[in-house]
C-alpha cells in the first residue's frame, strides 16, 4: 500500500509529498515535530520508543526501519528495539517508560480506553508538561504513520 499519496519524484515520502501539497501545513506540522523533539521536551530514547510501538501497531514499516538520531544519542539501543514487543514484562524498561508505552499503546488502539489511572501513572512519571508533550507527540506519530 502507498498509504495517502504516492512518494514524490525527488524520493520524499508519501506523507511529506501530501503535505507538500499544503506547503503552510507542512511547515507547521515540521516544527511541531521538531519542537517535540527538541532538547529537554522529552526524553528522546522514550519518545523513540513510543513511536516505534505505535509504527509497529499500525503497520508502518518505513517507520520501524528509522532511528531518530538523538534517541540514538540518548541511548536506544537495537537491543531496545527488539524488546519492545514484550513491553510489559521486559526488564528494559522501567516505570516511566512502561507508563508511556501502556498509554501510546492504548491511545493508537482505542483512544476511549485511556483510563484515568494510566492518565495518573502519565503525569506522574513523566510532569503534567511531559504527559502534554507525549500525547501529542503520540498523535503526531499515529498520524504519520498511518499516511505513509
Amino acid at each position: 500500500m502507498e498509504g495517502l499519496l504516492a512518494g514524490a519524484a525527488d524520493g520524499t515520502d508519501a506523507w511529506d509529498a501530501a503535505l507538500g501539497r499544503l506547503p503552510a501545513v507542512r511547515a507547521g506540522y515540521r516544527a511541531l515535530e521538531a519542537e517535540l523533539w527538541a532538547p529537554g521536551r522529552l526524553d528522546a530514547r522514550l519518545a523513540e520508543l513510543c513511536r516505534l510501538r505505535v509504527a509497529s501497531l499500525v503497520g508502518d514499516g518505513a517507520g520501524l526501519d528509522e532511528r531518530t538520531p538523538a534517541a540514538v544519542a540518548a541511548g536506544l539501543t537495537e537491543q531496545d528495539v527488539a524488546e519492545l514487543a514484550r513491553w510489559p514484562t521486559s526488564g528494559r524498561f522501567g516505570a516511566a517508560e512502561r507508563a508511556a508505552l501502556e498509554f501510546s499503546e492504548l491511545f493508537v488502539i482505542d483512544a476511549h480506553q485511556v483510563t484515568d489511572a494510566m492518565c495518573a501513572a502519565l503525569r506522574s512519571a513523566l510532569g503534567d508538561a511531559g504527559a502534554v508533550a507525549l500525547t501529542t507527540a503520540v498523535a503526531v506519530f499515529d498520524a504519520t504513520s498511518r499516511a505513509r
